[in-house]
């Protein structure tokens, strides 16, 4: 059955429109983090998409409305990346420069074939930024968080298929033209319909799922006084605002300042293999473990899911690998932390500001850095920021 034009459009607005409703809806109802934040705001710039798109093939007058198609599909496409690139806590502002920027090129790409562009119109540009921003995410479930969540692999599947689509459309679009028979029968709107409503369909159910995956880890009590409900320490926005004056305060006297990044990897495959309630017991018992190990005087807070950063005036390296070790082997002799079945690594990195200095973010930025690299070495648990 060959649909008109018309009947494409509607037919695909129809479908992504429910989907973006569904998503955007629980977005606002629910507490969500920022991976959900930013993936709603991809289902919406694929709805804007699909009208823009329905709008002209109503009338084929409004040209305007293939740029606005064009680059909002590019900024649906990349927003999905980007989203991956949040619930991994790996967001860079040059990733959001860089899908502004193709985003305006794609609709700068239609406008500067003008009203006689035809629907194809920029098609080179907008189908290159689909493909590229695809693999990129792709690529991004593969690693961080995501690389443990068997979840994700769903959304790897969808990107990649996703990304060999919008290659092969390329490439024969770029030798054969849209007018081709090879074009027409297997890369021309209708084609790209089914496929558009095929993959929305799946990568809402999949989003949706890694997005309540998330929210539930990161459910934990959010008063002033405590982020998990057995132990006190504090809150990322509180522990950034001491620590940013500890540091101010301890560069004036020149007095050292270390900063340790405990990190807790593997929890999404603990979840997927003994439950989200075995998580919540690992977690309690590695910020118990955390607080119970670390000096008295330290600064503990948290920096993220599965990391906290103690913050201590100890006067040289190995006093802070003394200190680390000392973290890292409590935890493992604490109960639950060091059970044969059920063992979390544990990454621990070290920033001390008398080789990074006293720029807060490149303190905290190094200890992330290192503790990372930590929990991929085998040799040492514990790695010093250099």
């Amino acid at each position: 059955m060959i649909l008109d034009p018309l009947t494409q459009a509607i037919m695909t607005a129809l479908v992504v429109v429910v989907a973006g409703v569904i998503f955007i809806s629980e977005t606002l109802l629910r507490r969500d983090d920022g991976a959900g934040k930013i993936w709603a705001l991809a289902y919406l710039a694929a709805m804007l998409t699909t009208l823009a798109y329905l709008g002209w093939a109503a009338t084929p007058a409004l040209w305007w409305a293939v740029a606005v198609g064009n680059g909002m599909f590019v900024a649906g496409a990349g927003l999905m990346w980007l989203g991956c690139c949040k619930f991994n806590d790996r967001l860079h502002p040059l990733s959001i420069g860089i899908v502004v920027a193709v985003s305006l090129a794609a609709v700068f790409a239609v406008i500067i074939g003008g009203r006689d562009g035809g629907g194809w119109a920029g098609a080179e540009v907008m189908f290159v930024g689909i493909g590229v921003f695809a693999v990129a995410g792709a690529v991004e479930t593969l690693r961080g968080a995501m690389r443990a969540n068997l979840n994700a692999r769903v959304l790897t599947i969808v990107l990649v298929i996703q990304a060999l689509f919008y290659a092969a459309r390329t490439v024969v679009f770029a030798l054969f033209g849209s007018e081709s028979e090879l074009f027409q029968d297997w890369f021309d709107t209708e084609i790209s319909s089914y496929f558009t409503v095929s993959l929305t369909i799946t990568a809402l159910v999949t989003t949706s799922v890694l997005r309540t995956d998330r929210a539930r880890l990161r459910g934990r009590p959010s008063s002033s006084s405590a982020v998990y409900s057995s132990e006190q320490v504090l809150l990322e926005d509180s522990f950034r605002r001491i620590f940013e004056d500890w540091v101010r305060r301890a560069e004036v006297r020149r007095d050292p300042v270390v900063v340790t990044a405990v990190a807790l990897e593997d929890l999404d495959t603990i979840a997927t293999a003994f439950g989200e309630s075995t998580v919540v017991d690992v977690i309690d018992s590695w910020v118990a473990g955390v607080r119970r190990h670390s000096p008295a005087s330290a600064l503990i807070g948290e920096d993220g899911l599965g990391r906290l950063m103690v913050v201590s005036a100890v006067p040289n390296v190995d006093d802070a690998k003394a200190q680390a070790l000392r973290i890292f082997h409590g935890l493992l002799d604490d109960t639950g932390m060091g059970d044969a079945v059920i063992r979390p690594a544990i990454g621990i990195g070290i920033a001390l500001s008398a080789t990074t200095g006293y720029v807060p973010d490149d303190l905290l930025a190094g200890a992330r850095a290192a503790a990372a690299r930590a929990t991929l070495n085998l040799e040492s648990s514990v790695v010093v920021a250099v």
